[in-house]
C-alpha cells in the first residue's frame, strides 16, 4: 500500500499515525513529492525548519517574528555552504 498524501507537520506523526492505522510492521517512507530537484530542496527545508517554527510559533509568539528571522539566516547559510560545495565539486570534477 502506498500513501500519497498524508497531513501532518512532521514525520513522526506520520509514521506513528500509519502504525497504529495498519499495524506495527508496516514500513513507512516520508519522501518529497517527486524527484524533481526542487521538490527534494523543498523536503530538505521542509525537514530542517518545521519543528523550530511550529515550536515558536506555538510557545513564543511573542517573539515569533525574531525568531523566525534567526531561523532564515541559519537556513540561507546551509544553502549558501551547499551551493558553494557543488559548485567546487563540479569545478574539481572537470579541472
Amino acid at each position: 500500500m502506498c500513501l500519497e498524501k498524508y497531513e501532518s507537520y512532521y514525520k513522526e506523526e506520520v509514521i506513528s499515525q500509519a502504525k497504529h492505522n495498519y499495524g506495527e510492521h508496516v514500513q513507512v517512507e516520508v519522501m518529497p513529492t517527486s524527484d524533481d530537484p526542487k521538490d527534494l530542496i523543498y523536503f530538505a527545508f521542509q525537514q530542517m525548519a518545521t519543528y523550530e517554527q511550529l515550536g515558536v510559533y506555538f510557545d513564543a509568539p511573542h517573539r515569533y517574528k525574531e525568531k523566525m528571522a534567526e531561523l532564515h539566516a541559519r537556513l540561507m547559510s546551509i544553502c549558501n555552504s551547499e551551493i558553494y560545495s557543488v559548485l567546487e565539486d563540479n569545478e574539481k570534477r572537470v579541472s
